[in-house]
């Protein structure tokens, strides 16, 4: 019984996943889901990045290794029926495998400095002027200066402790 229990028990595990209600979704290739118009948003300009930056960094699998960030001012807009601000944002990133994907646009819908929805490489970006974000690139430093600054800190408390 208990090695049955323990072969039933990953099953069990799977099945208590649940996604997260408004994580990135692909753009649909029939229809549109994304209404754009020409005027500006209702949000001050440095008031729409931080909800957009945290998104990115709560749902993206490889947050810390994004680079080429680029940014847009938002526009009043809809995606996937939700009105509000839409925030295009250029990047590349990491897919699950570790390899960048190259170059995509995904829009962000932020309302209430929130971001509700978003939408992979969405149509109403394609044409939007964007602008570097070097805030969001490689937001921890690369691996070989966290490595070497790990071994300088290491040795430095080995020699604290009287060991080579």
């Amino acid at each position: 019984m208990y090695r049955f229990s323990i072969f039933l028990m990953p099953f069990l595990l799977v099945g208590c996943y649940a996604p997260h209600a408004n994580a990135p979704q692909p753009a649909a290739a029939a229809g549109s889901v994304a209404e754009a118009s020409l005027e500006p948003a209702d949000m001050p300009d440095p008031a729409y990045r931080a909800p957009v930056a945290a998104y990115i960094k709560r749902y993206f699998l490889h947050a810390d290794s994004l680079r080429d960030v680029k940014i847009g001012t938002p526009f009043a807009g809809k995606l996937h029926g939700h009105a509000g601000s839409i925030v295009c944002v250029e990047m590349d990133a990491k897919n699950t495998a570790g390899a960048y994907t190259g170059l995509k646009r995904t829009g962000f819908l932020v309302k209430d400095q929130k971001v509700i929805e978003s939408d992979y490489d969405t149509p109403a970006c394609r044409s939007q002027k964007l602008v570097a974000w070097p805030e969001m690139e490689a937001a921890s430093p690369p691996r070989a200066i966290r490595k070497d600054k790990d071994n300088v800190q290491s040795s430095a408390a080995r020699k604290q402790q009287g060991m080579k």
